[in-house]
């Protein structure tokens, strides 16, 4: 297919010959057909390149250089943008909703755990109001959680939780699907928060500061002790979630903790909630969240090297369970 400015006539009949014949000349086989075709009837991307395919198949259609009308094409248009816009307003209408129904079912339950854990004093019955909370609010809003190799973590006397952090929603689907007692080791800052406080303090969750290099090894001394008393604990290794998906660097406290516990680590993949409740936006969105909870790794020596193999390890495992890529920086 050729492109030609002149009539029709001797002139593209005269053209379509001398194509054959350079052709044959060329490669010994004349061509099945020759178009020579009006301007503008080769079809190509917005770039300017041919698109071959497109236009044989428009030829064996019949509708190569068919004269589209410039009316039709506006109204093509204008409905694919209508439809691209009823779109985006569907989805942001059913997320409106989803957060105010959420919102509504929060508001109503709880005031009552607050109240609760305010009148009584510390202790494990704490925690366990707290998961039961969890669970219901997850149900009645929708949210359930799928689990999967939950058995790992029933043999598991005494050692450390590792969890991506990908969303605020983590904590609660972690405190609603894991079967076992554990306690979170969270930032010393959120005890400042009115109900984050109140549930820290009487469910006896763990807290270290993670404001500089220092303070998150002088923090696994803190994890150790803990750990030697047989106690379960979970920990985010990443210390924040961002936007975009990707694992943030595992720093190296909880590590250090686990070898010189000689405890092992077990890799929790937590995948979905980011969806449901990114950074940055209160809006939520419906969607599948599914936690995966890996094998234990034991250490096996002593020493930094070690520390390194642990988290390397437990990197693996958790991005093979959320599907999300692990971000390059610094691993300290």
């Amino acid at each position: 297919v050729a492109e030609m400015r002149a009539p029709n006539g001797g002139g593209r009949e005269a053209l379509q010959r001398a194509v054959r014949d350079r052709l044959v000349d060329g490669i010994g086989s004349p061509p099945d057909v020759v178009v020579i075709a009006d301007p503008h009837t080769v079809l190509k991307t917005p770039s300017g390149k041919i698109r071959r395919g497109a236009t044989r198949d428009a030829y064996l259609k019949g509708t190569l250089g068919a004269q589209r009308s410039v009316a039709a094409q506006r109204v093509r248009l204008i409905a694919n943008a209508f439809h691209a816009r009823a779109r985006t307003f569907a989805g942001m209408l059913g997320a409106a909703v989803f957060t105010i129904w959420i919102l509504l079912v929060v508001l109503a339950s709880l005031p009552v755990l607050w109240a609760y854990l305010s009148l009584r004093r510390p202790g494990p019955h704490a925690n366990r109001a707290t998961r039961r909370w969890c669970r219901l609010a997850l149900a009645a809003c929708g949210l359930r959680p799928r689990v999967v190799r939950l058995d790992e973590t029933r043999a598991l006397d005494a050692g450390i939780l590792i969890a991506n952090h990908a969303s605020y929603l983590d904590v609660v689907v972690l405190m609603a699907v894991i079967p076992v007692a554990f306690r979170f080791v969270a930032k010393r800052a959120l005890t400042a928060y009115p109900l984050i406080g109140t549930v820290i303090r009487k469910a006896g969750h763990l807290t270290i500061e993670k404001a500089g290099f220092s303070d998150r090894l002088a923090g696994a001394e803190d994890l150790e002790q803990r750990l030697r008393q047989g106690e379960r604990l979970l920990i985010f290794p990443e210390g924040t979630f961002v936007r975009a998906p990707g694992l943030l660097p595992f720093r190296l406290g909880v590590f250090r903790a686990a070898v010189d516990s000689g405890l092992p680590i077990v890799p929790i993949a937590i995948a979905g909630t980011r969806h449901v409740l990114p950074d940055g936006t209160w809006l939520l969105h419906r969607g599948p969240i599914t936690v995966t909870i890996g094998a234990p790794i034991a250490p096996v020596a002593r020493g930094w090297p070690e520390m390194v193999r642990l988290r390397d390890a437990a990197v693996k495992a958790i991005r093979a369970g959320c599907g999300e890529p692990a971000m390059a920086g610094d691993m300290t």
